[in-house]
């Protein structure tokens, strides 16, 4: 037996191997989506740009011009004339800040006019105002309700954070990382990156939008699939109407002996309700829905080890 434990373990270091460039792959992939997607649009960018703001603190991380620290606009908005004559652009508060005078002194490329320094002087004023604390680092903060509400962070943190608990493959736990995110690959979410166009969002099996809750919870073949996993735990009920109801509801349904072998084949469920999409959309192959459950359920039980 020992003369197999080398052969053992350099498999299991490739297959660790293969794993980490897996998921460092898919990683870069989902960057230059995002790049291509929001920071070359102009428009999009400028909307995120917008509800970026900062909290002065030692001053040594925010940008005079380009950051939004005073008010709600940048001060090169604010004085583009002033910006447009400022020698140095990048400059940061604490580079401009005099602590002797307890004031700004800013340079020029050229001799300011009349028209100059009366902006300059409304420019002190305003600046005199913002008091900093050296001993805490500047903070960026996102001043914006639409878009990342508190109930999306919080159901992303509750589900990361459950699923860190369990012993599950690393592709499992980045797909929930993503999915308690709302940034896997649906249909819906590729059209609005551009991936695809706007008539081709209907699900494969209904015809309605795929959204990550239509793939995993209204489609009716998600139905199917919880419908006989219900059947099999004698549970009758309806599904609720997003992922975070879905996850507490999830608990609900058993004792704390029995939560994390629930857990496990609730989220092996939620992962095969996924390969079995994209088998259906990418080899046009279906797999039944009974398969589905069955599947989950012995990959929760069995020592498997291929995904």
């Amino acid at each position: 037996m020992p003369n197999f434990m080398p052969i053992q373990l350099e498999t299991k270091m490739i297959r660790i191997h293969y794993i980490v460039l897996f998921i460092i792959k898919f990683a870069l992939c989902l960057w230059r989506g995002i790049h291509t997607a929001c920071v070359k649009n102009i428009e999009v960018w400028d909307k995120f740009k917008g509800g970026i703001s900062v909290r002065l603190g030692n001053r040594d991380n925010i940008n005079l011009w380009n950051d939004i620290w005073v008010g709600d606009q940048t001060l090169s908005s604010l004085y583009p004339r002033l910006y447009q004559i400022a020698m140095d652009k990048n400059a940061s508060v604490r580079h401009n800040f005099n602590s002797a005078h307890f004031s700004y002194c800013l340079n020029w490329n050229r001799s300011l006019q009349v028209g100059d320094q009366e902006l300059l002087d409304s420019l002190q004023v305003q600046l005199r105002d913002h008091s900093h604390r050296p001993e805490v680092i500047d903070a960026v903060c996102w001043e914006r309700t639409d878009g990342f509400t508190p109930a999306v962070k919080g159901a992303a943190v509750y589900s990361f954070s459950q699923l860190c608990k369990l012993k599950l493959p690393p592709q499992i736990n980045f797909f929930f990382w993503l999915l308690a995110r709302g940034r896997i690959s649906s249909k819906i979410s590729s059209a609005h990156r551009g991936i695809i166009t706007r008539e081709n969002t209907g699900c494969s099996l209904c015809m309605v939008d795929e959204t990550n809750l239509h793939i995993f919870m209204h489609c009716h073949y998600a139905w199917k699939v919880w419908s006989k996993f219900f059947s099999m735990c004698n549970i009758s009920s309806t599904l609720p109407n997003s992922l975070i109801e879905f996850f507490m509801f999830r608990d609900s349904l058993s004792d704390w002996k029995h939560r994390v072998l629930w857990r496990t084949i609730w989220f092996y469920c939620i992962w095969d309700l996924w390969k079995a999409r994209n088998r259906r959309g990418f080899n046009d192959e279906f797999l039944e829905a009974n398969s589905v459950v069955f599947m989950s359920i012995c990959k929760t039980l069995l020592p498997i080890t291929t995904l």
